[in-house]
């Protein structure tokens, strides 16, 4: 139980990150002119954490199939927050 615990602590660390990441995200707007790359890299961030939290968890719990889509789920916005980072 002990175990399940401190996996239960990452998730939630990671949904307060993931939370904040997509808050951000969702302030990206393609073809705007704000600045899309600041909101990307800081949306890119939070997720990132996120994503290594629920790693973390999986590291105790690794049958966890809701902590692994989520952390997949996490991972594809990273993706797309470097996807459509402009240079």
């Amino acid at each position: 139980t002990s175990s399940n615990t401190k996996a239960n602590s990452f998730v939630q660390q990671g949904n307060k990150f993931y939370e904040e990441g997509m808050a951000e995200y969702k302030k990206y707007r393609q073809g705007t002119h704000g600045n899309n790359n600041a909101v990307l890299k800081a949306a890119m961030a939070k997720l990132e954490k996120a994503v290594d939290l629920y790693g973390q968890a999986l590291d105790i719990d690794k049958n966890n199939k809701s902590i692994s889509d989520r952390q997949v789920e996490a991972n594809m916005i990273v993706y797309a927050c470097k996807k459509y980072q402009t240079l």
